[in-house]
């Protein structure tokens, strides 16, 4: 049990070191390693074995973060946020509408991850009608703006 609650502990502060990244990120850094630690970040909170009730509660912190920076413009902010409101996490509304919505401005302003998104949603026709020319052109774009990153 004590080794469990360690875990918990532990996700829990890398949860708020995610949001830490984040904010950083895209307000002073704007950089991809910064991207890129606050994504391993991420990826490390969600593979982490915690209770529901701390991933609900990042995630509800994590909208409150980037729902004001989405509204001023950031494609990464927009993206995450569309994201969480398709995750059915804690107090956040699945919100088709609003996922599409940020899914879709974020890959329209640039963000590579967005762009792979919308590629999918339009391939398998969630939140929108299926579109297989539309899944084309946004995962040739993702691809597109992945392989210059990488340069």
């Amino acid at each position: 049990m004590l080794k469990q609650q360690n875990k918990s502990a532990h996700s829990l502060s890398i949860g708020i070191l995610v949001i830490g990244a984040y904010i950083l990120m895209h307000v002073c850094l704007r950089t991809a390693a910064a991207e890129s630690i606050c994504v391993t970040a991420a990826d490390e909170v969600l593979s982490v074995a915690i209770s529901d009730s701390d991933r609900n509660r990042l995630a509800k912190r994590a909208l409150e973060i980037c729902l004001p920076l989405a509204e001023h413009g950031d494609p990464a902010a927009a993206y995450y946020v569309g994201a969480l409101y398709s995750s059915n996490l804690g107090e956040i509304e699945p919100n088709r509408k609003e996922t599409f919505r940020w899914i879709k401005y974020s890959a329209e302003h640039g963000y590579t991850l967005a762009q792979f998104y919308l590629g999918k949603l339009y391939e398998e026709g969630f939140y929108v009608e299926k579109n297989d020319a539309l899944a084309k052109h946004w995962y040739e774009k993702a691809a597109k703006h992945g392989g210059e990153r990488k340069r």
